[in-house]
């Protein structure tokens, strides 16, 4: 190999590891975990993480032990929380000029409405049947009662596909997650 070529190859060499370096300076990890109020880890909680002026929001769940990670996002403020079905949304902001760690703290809903309103729509009854009320001789039936009684195999049979697909969802993010930190070692 003359010298101009082995200056050649070493300038190449620069270039490619200083736009890496940047690139991953402008990428920044976020992570956490997502605790119930009474400090259990809750799994498959949906965190979702929205730089400010920005359209797009990226999902992520957490794992077993309830924790979460991000792929690397862009430098920025972003606003972040954590949902999932019978409890309240923690909602939380972070500036991601370096890597972040941000934990969330869910309390239950108690308000049995209240869970029901938290609810997909397509897990709900598209329309209402009439509003004649539903009695026996002793009781009546409150209307959204009344839905979730007529709806309930069928509300069932979604819930289970929406629970198979949380679980395959995690699977892949596991996975993910595994061959990034191979990859990175």
């Amino acid at each position: 190999m003359t010298k101009m070529q082995a200056k050649l190859l070493a300038s190449v060499a620069g270039l490619a590891v200083g736009f890496a370096a940047n690139a991953a300076l402008a990428d920044q990890l976020l992570s956490g975990s997502v605790t119930s109020a009474t400090g259990q880890k809750l799994e498959g909680v949906q965190v979702s993480a929205k730089k400010e002026g920005s359209t797009i929001t990226t999902h992520v769940y957490t794992d077993q032990n309830g924790d979460y990670f991000f792929p690397t996002l862009p430098e920025g403020k972003y606003n972040v929380w954590a949902q999932v079905l019978s409890f309240q949304i923690s909602k939380g902001s972070v500036d991601l000029s370096a890597a972040r760690h941000q934990d969330f703290k869910l309390a239950a809903i108690t308000d049995p409405e209240e869970r029901i309103k938290q609810l997909p729509p397509e897990m709900l009854a598209v329309e209402a049947p009439d509003a004649a009320v539903l009695a026996d001789e002793h009781t009546a039936v409150e209307p959204h009662s009344r839905i979730w009684a007529e709806q309930g195999g069928h509300l069932l049979e979604r819930a289970v596909t929406h629970v198979a697909n949380v679980v395959l969802m995690q699977l892949a993010y596991d996975l993910l997650r595994v061959l990034l930190r191979h990859a990175l070692d």
